[in-house]
């Protein structure tokens, strides 16, 4: 048995040096400013539909290593101003190309001194879901966690593009009494990362399964320059949504105008990192006439378009 098992471990290390592939190829480069978007519920589905986040959004100090803080949040479309923290995670690679874990936040703080801070960073996306059929099984307070690799060939069509050779991962969790309370496919593609998951929970009190899909529409680059876009729709109501492109780390808002340059409005004002973003605008916050709004960048004008409500 141990021949054996020195055997798989000896063809996988050759494998994995002729193909010189990598964990980290497959997972989002861990580098601020990064960012996966998903779209959700798009099929029939008893979730309200969102976009979905998934940003590197800075990094800190763990065990004297440096490790990058991965940020998913969500925004329904009937709530489009509500920022929704799903998780947040402290990671980094090492040397062999595995992605490690330190650290997971807690409620909705993206702040490292609200997190549970590992006492060792373990494994979180790691050498052997570059084979197919590999597979952990653990039981933990009486819930039995399984992670397998389904293939490493799959190809995935998404809003994205059409990619080739993913990773098809599936997840399950079981209760003590064998029955399924989490089970989740997810694909990875090579340098990108998720390109799409699809979640089936059973519901106990209607005995039928819930499909989710998450697919992607991928930042490939980040914009070279600040944009305001005109809002659409325009003229409008009851709500229209401003979109923008930032290009760097910065303190950034939309402010809006009546046409004697009284501020009436201050959207979105915060910490941006690289990236597109939107902020929506209601009819009911503002009478019926023209507006100007603004790009606002450190506190500095950097461009401006006008708008009209109509009631």
């Amino acid at each position: 048995m141990k021949h054996f098992t020195l055997t798989l471990v000896v063809l996988w290390v050759i494998a994995t040096i002729t193909t010189g592939e990598t964990p980290a190829d497959y997972y989002m480069p861990l580098q601020p400013g990064n960012r996966l978007v998903y779209r959700a519920g798009e099929l029939e589905s008893s979730w309200y539909p969102r976009t979905v986040y998934e940003t590197i959004e800075g990094t800190d100090s763990l065990f004297g290593k440096l490790f990058y803080k991965q940020v998913g949040t969500e925004f329904l479309d009937n709530n489009p101003e509500e920022e929704l923290i799903f998780h947040v995670f402290w990671l980094r690679e090492d040397s062999t190309g595995t992605i490690m874990i330190g650290a997971v936040g807690m409620g909705d703080s993206r702040e490292l001194d609200s997190a549970i801070i590992y006492p060792f960073e373990y494994p979180f996306f790691h050498e052997g879901f570059l084979e197919a059929g590999f597979c952990t099984d653990t039981t933990y307070m009486g819930v039995r966690y399984q992670d397998t690799v389904i293939s490493v060939s799959e190809t995935v069509t998404t809003n994205a593009g059409t990619f080739n050779n993913c990773i098809l991962r599936r997840q399950f969790r079981k209760d003590s009494l064998d029955s399924t309370i989490w089970l989740e496919y997810e694909w990875y593609a090579r340098d990108v990362g998720q390109i799409k998951l699809e979640r089936v929970i059973p519901d106990a009190h209607i005995n039928n399964l819930t499909q989710i899909n998450f697919q992607t529409r991928i930042n490939n680059s980040y914009p070279n320059s600040c944009v305001l876009n005109q809002n659409y729709p325009n003229p409008f109501n009851p709500l229209t949504v401003i979109d923008y492109s930032i290009s760097k780390d910065c303190r950034a808002c939309i402010r809006i105008y009546d046409i004697m340059g009284h501020e009436k409005l201050t959207l979105a004002e915060s910490r941006h990192l690289p990236g597109t973003y939107k902020a929506v605008v209601r009819s009911h916050d503002l009478p019926s006439g023209v507006y100007v709004y603004t790009l606002e960048i450190d506190n500095n004008v950097v461009d401006y378009k006008k708008m009209c409500i109509l009631k």
